[in-house]
């Protein structure tokens, strides 16, 4: 059964930073943007809310890896303990 992907927060806020910069770069080309402080802020706004969205998706990935380390220590163990216990049973 193949999963369905979710968008979670971290994807918006990417998404998110991304168009407002978009939307800077188009206003300042075309000249519908006059260069108030506020507006030239508008990229360095548009960073930071890329990076939160990537620092939270980078969190969950990390997370995930570690949770299938965690299953891979516990199968590595349990495969050990089977080879001992067949060793066992063929020294008998």
């Amino acid at each position: 059964m193949v999963k369905k992907h979710e968008y979670g927060i971290g994807f918006w806020l990417i998404w998110i930073g991304i168009l407002i910069i978009v939307i800077w770069i188009l206003g300042k080309l075309l000249g519908l943007i006059h260069s108030p402080e506020i507006v030239n802020m508008t990229p360095f706004i548009g960073g930071v809310i890329t990076g939160s969205g990537l620092g939270i998706m980078l969190g969950r990935m990390q997370q995930k890896i570690n949770t299938v380390k965690e299953c891979q220590d516990r199968i590595a163990q349990g495969l050990t303990k089977l080879e001992r216990d067949f060793q066992k049973h063929l020294k008998k």
